[in-house]
């Protein structure tokens, strides 16, 4: 309960409801308890991402590449993976966040949203490389979020970003 009460909070007050969460599923020994864990870490992990608290941010996620992968939670866990990879170009690690996503996106279904993110990020680590051939991430990540419904009404001008990049135009990474 206190995982959704932190969902549907302010952002201000999303983190106290995280931590109290985070507390009882930590110190819970029943399975159920315990389950919510990857979610928490997730969402706590953005709180604090959003929040410029980076390396605490980088802590959740570890954690939850952790736990997605002692649950065998595939897909879970390669999304916990790229938010790894994300924290680092945040930190400007850009060598292990290239290395993660690199190898992600060789897991990855291929015109799944989740390839379509993966091939995103490694366009916005390579315009902050030396490499310059950020087009072709670009031009995929779009191709395949373009189909997105919820991204088309709620990031139309990040499609449009994409779309632009994927075809040449030079641009600024995004945070």
């Amino acid at each position: 309960a206190a995982h959704m009460i932190a969902i549907a909070e302010t952002p201000q007050r999303a983190e106290r409801w995280s931590l109290i969460a985070l507390t009882i599923a930590e110190t819970n020994d029943e399975a159920a308890a315990k389950s919510w864990l990857g979610s928490i870490y997730n969402n706590l992990g953005w709180t604090y991402f959003d929040d410029g608290q980076i390396d605490k941010a980088l802590t959740l996620f570890e954690k939850g590449v952790a736990f997605h992968q002692t649950k065998g939670q595939t897909l879970q866990w390669q999304i916990a993976r790229w938010n790894v990879a994300r924290a680092h170009r945040e930190l400007g690690q850009l060598d292990p966040a290239i290395k993660e996503q690199l190898e992600l996106l060789k897991l990855a279904d291929i015109g799944t949203p989740h390839f379509g993110y993966i091939n995103e990020e490694l366009g916005e680590l390579d315009l902050l490389s030396t490499d310059k051939n950020h087009e072709p991430y670009f031009a995929t990540a779009y191709s395949v979020l373009a189909e997105d419904d919820w991204l088309n009404n709620h990031e139309a001008t990040r499609l449009a970003r994409m779309n632009a990049l994927g075809q040449g135009v030079r641009g600024q990474p995004t945070r």
